[in-house]
């Protein structure tokens, strides 16, 4: 493995942790396999009985007003129950503590939808509201009523009543999930309680592509290996040395086809921040020329920004070797320009 990774995993734009964590959820519950095995492992199992699972189909129109961005994300799904249709909404709770009332944002939620069905001149659709909650705090979950004090029963019909299915990761251990039912739905869920911690992933980095047999071979298989990889290595930064050691845990008959999935995301992140440094530098260049002379860069011009890149670059934690192949100069070159800046 080249030494030269870890600058070229971390070049990578990294997401706010919560949107990174909400964007690998959709991601993965966007897949039809993965929900109906979410589906049938979380939901009461005479629920599942009536829905038609093979027939359900994602809906693409997001309800998330906001106000309520703030608390949630949506994924929602349509599926036939019985003679009707109800609507699966997966809301990823955003923050690490619990919403306080959840309720509240889950009664908007639902109104946001079916205001669009008045408004579209459909029919109302239920909505089955999973809130997906991955923080360590107890999340309490208690029934509207009791947001109230001094409710007797002839006040009771006055409050909304309904319910929302919490799937809660800290309520489960790595056991657990690991006996789930669910397919590789269950690597998602070990990377999503462990994806932002980093002691956990460089002892047990082999643990989040159990299971994973010949699917790994086949073109969407790669794919979730290489999002998996990302969501997992992007959230910290490791050596290239932890790199290697993490990747000697995976199960020996995968660990060619991880690591092929490896060096193709690290070469296409160091192509991407080559295109960016690129641009970076003929922006600094050219940015103060005037039209007439637009395409003619000097020299000298060319050579400052060359320096003011090397020497942020290297700052910033990039080697020589590879700052030197985004700039195109030879290594010598680049060392011999850091020593002139007293830069190590």
């Amino acid at each position: 493995m080249p030494r030269n990774r870890k600058v070229t995993i971390t070049m990578a734009k990294r997401a706010k942790p919560n949107q990174q964590h909400d964007e690998f959820v959709k991601t993965q519950l966007s897949d039809k396999v993965n929900v109906q095995d979410f589906i049938r492992q979380f939901l009461p199992e005479g629920l599942v009985a009536k829905l038609d699972l093979e027939g359900i189909e994602l809906d693409n129109t997001t309800y998330i007003t906001p106000k309520l961005a703030k608390y949630y994300s949506d994924l929602v799904w349509l599926c036939q129950y019985k003679e009707t249709q109800v609507r699966v909404a997966f809301l990823v709770e955003h923050k690490s503590a619990p919403v306080p009332y959840p309720h509240l944002q889950l009664l908007r939620y639902m109104l946001e939808v079916w205001e669009k069905n008045l408004k579209d001149e459909k029919p109302f659709l239920l909505i089955i509201p999973i809130v997906f909650y991955h923080g360590d705090d107890k999340w309490n979950n208690r029934p509207m009523a009791e947001y109230f004090e001094g409710v007797d029963d002839d006040l009771l019909q006055y409050i909304p009543q309904f319910n929302y299915e919490l799937i809660n990761l800290s309520d489960y251990d790595d056991a657990d999930i690991l006996r789930f039912r669910m397919g590789l739905l269950k690597n998602v869920l070990l990377a999503l309680r462990y994806g932002r911690d980093s002691s956990y992933l460089r002892e047990n980095f082999g643990i989040f592509f159990v299971e994973m047999g010949d699917y790994i071979e086949t073109p969407t298989g790669k794919d979730f290996v290489q999002t998996m990889l990302v969501y997992l290595l992007k959230s910290s930064e490791f050596s290239d040395l932890e790199i290697e050691n993490m990747i000697t845990q995976i199960p020996s008959s995968i660990k060619n086809s991880v690591m092929t999935s490896y060096d193709y995301l690290v070469e296409a992140l160091e192509e991407r921040a080559e295109k960016r440094v690129t641009r970076r530098i003929i922006e600094e260049v050219t940015g103060r020329v005037t039209e007439e002379v637009t395409g003619r860069v000097t020299e000298e011009a060319t050579e400052k920004a060359q320096i003011e890149f090397i020497k942020n670059a290297r700052l910033e934690g990039s080697t020589v070797e590879f700052i030197a192949k985004i700039v195109k100069l030879p290594v010598a070159k680049v060392q011999s320009i850091l020593e002139n800046l007293r830069i190590e």
